[in-house]
């Protein structure tokens, strides 16, 4: 498995086993499930923008089957752009309630990424 990394935040006071992991880069679930992965991480107002805009594209192409064409390659590029963002979109809103990113680790799953966070605060760094 390839090495991914991870940002790793704190909320206020929260001790490190408490922390919440963030990959870098591309979504895949963010890409298959769309708003409901931004539902699911509480990103509200973001779901509510895919679904609007999704829509929208949608009576478009109701309206104008011309374009029909045009609009599916928009609706690929949203759902593309959206997955591109989505995780940068996770530690923005993560620091809007306070959350502060403490470190970048590393690890073949989120699992080893905790545990290698857990081991570099056991020994002070």
């Amino acid at each position: 498995m390839a090495l991914r990394l991870y940002s790793v935040h704190l909320g206020r006071g929260d001790a490190p086993e408490d922390a919440v992991l963030v990959k870098e880069g591309f979504s895949w679930p963010a890409l298959i499930f769309g708003p409901f992965w931004a539902f699911y991480h509480r990103l509200w107002l973001w779901g509510l923008a895919w679904v609007a805009v999704a829509m929208a594209i949608g009576l478009a192409e109701e309206a104008l089957p011309s374009i029909a064409g045009y609009l599916a390659l928009a609706t690929i590029a949203l759902e593309l752009l959206f997955a591109a963002e989505a995780n940068d979109l996770r530690r923005r809103d993560l620091a809007r309630r306070g959350w502060r990113e403490v470190e970048v680790v590393g690890g073949t799953d989120d699992d080893t990424a905790a545990r290698r966070f857990l081991d570099l605060q056991a020994i002070g760094r």
